[in-house]
């Protein structure tokens, strides 16, 4: 197949036009009709594809290449983690809306026990202090104590 100009031959190798001028340079295979032109150019398919898979420049990208084994394994990996990160997101807002009731429950029981000292302060009752709880020991005990 003939290809007709710069923007046919960078069609055809799936390059932009500047790329394969370039690769004009390095020895692509491209005729100009008249000797000297910068203008026109033409080139042959079967030449363009013989020069690519020698030079190693570029290749016709008629087909994703197969993806490296690694690489897939990472993006696996990738995947397995993202997952992961899910799953503890739930748990860990599972965690505090536990932690939320129980510090509310925990509040709860502080107001209570407010209350209740403040009953018993309004009634001249006092809680026993520690002092008031000592057991009272036999004379013969203590001096062994």
């Amino acid at each position: 197949m003939i290809l007709n100009g710069w923007k046919e031959i960078a069609s055809y190798l799936r390059s932009s036009v500047r790329t394969v001028q370039r690769w004009e340079k390095m020895g692509m295979p491209v005729i100009r009709p008249v000797e000297g032109s910068h203008g026109s150019v033409i080139a042959y398919s079967q030449q363009l594809d013989s020069w690519l898979s020698r030079s190693g420049c570029g290749a016709r990208k008629d087909s994703a290449p197969a993806p490296d084994h690694k690489v897939l394994q990472a993006l696996m990996q990738a995947q397995a983690l993202v997952q992961k990160i899910r799953e503890t997101r739930i748990q860990m807002g599972d965690c505090i809306l536990g932690l939320q009731a129980e510090l509310s429950s925990l509040k709860e029981n502080v107001t209570r026990m407010k209350m209740a000292g403040d009953q018993f302060l309004g009634l001249g009752l006092l809680p026993p202090s520690p002092t008031d709880l000592r057991v009272v020991l036999p004379a013969r005990q203590r001096r062994r104590a």
